[in-house]
């Protein structure tokens, strides 16, 4: 049995293409751990998975492992708390080779520091030489691309698109992926970056303001990070006062983030693996 394990919507896009890919083997018999994040984003692409709570304790997955054993494990990776770095271990006490795919080129050093896989996949060859650095064994990189976004590449064209009201076709439309930065710096998951996601947000938002009061409507909307309690930022969208050429709007949680870079002309964020979606998806 192989077994797959995502803690975050990230690893878990990455893991979802990869099945997809491995589905029309008969022989392949997969076997999906998630938590609430991932196991979201592996319902929408029609793969099952094994929940477990944000709450759930290595003896609980010890006792699980026990029940199912497995003699492959692919996990993504994530710096929130381990749970992909959990696996790994109770793998290496079996004898269960373990491989951990990378969705992302940031936070290297903090996804592997609850321990490490045996053998970790680079997106590339740059990233590649950056976890040599870090201290992988050269003949423990792979470099194997990126399955999510090569994903979307071939079926770019059969993604669906937020309808647009006729206040937005008559506008620019951007959108805004924001980031749980100030959430995480809070509880120490990050260093401070000098800015959170308001602050960011509010430099596109003043230059929508201006061009607003040059005559140019614009149609922004905010799009919450999985992770993120979008309560202090509602409250700062709800003090604003937007010119009569600027709309605001935020998308709601349980969408496809996709759908929303589709109906947008341009999108925006810091460090947001959506910001490379778009790109796929031929938005700037």
């Amino acid at each position: 049995m192989v077994r797959f394990a995502a803690r975050d919507p990230g690893s878990a896009n990455v893991l979802a293409a990869l099945l997809a890919k491995c589905g029309s083997n008969s022989s392949f018999e997969p076997d999906v751990w998630s938590m609430p994040r991932a196991a979201e984003v592996f319902e929408r692409a029609g793969v099952s998975s094994h929940l477990f709570s944000e709450e759930v304790t290595p003896d609980e997955m010890d006792r699980k492992w026990r029940k199912h054993p497995a003699s492959l494990l692919i996990t993504g990776t994530s710096h929130q708390a381990p749970f992909e770095a959990v696996l790994w271990q109770l793998a290496r006490r079996r004898s269960c080779p373990s491989l951990a795919l990378l969705d992302q080129w940031c936070n290297l050093p903090l996804r592997f520091q609850h321990g490490q896989p045996d053998y970790v996949g680079a997106i590339d060859a740059v990233q590649a030489g950056d976890l040599i650095h870090m201290g992988f064994s050269p003949d423990k990189v792979l470099v194997v691309g990126h399955p999510w976004l090569t994903d979307l590449l071939e079926r770019c064209e059969r993604q669906a698109c937020t309808p647009k009201t006729q206040e937005d076709r008559e506008a620019v439309c951007v959108l805004f992926v924001s980031e749980s930065i100030a959430a995480d710096v809070a509880n120490g998951k990050n260093p401070p970056y000098g800015f959170d996601e308001i602050d960011s947000f509010d430099v596109l938002y003043r230059a929508a303001c201006q061009a607003g009061e040059l005559g140019t409507k614009v149609s922004l909307a905010v799009k919450f990070h999985p992770y993120e309690n979008p309560a202090r930022f509602r409250d700062f969208l709800n003090k604003l006062a937007p010119p009569p050429l600027v709309k605001l709007a935020c998308a709601p949680q349980e969408t496809d983030p996709r759908s929303w870079v589709l109906w947008s002309d341009l999108v925006v964020g810091i460090s947001s693996m959506l910001l490379f979606e778009a790109m796929v998806l031929g938005r700037p």
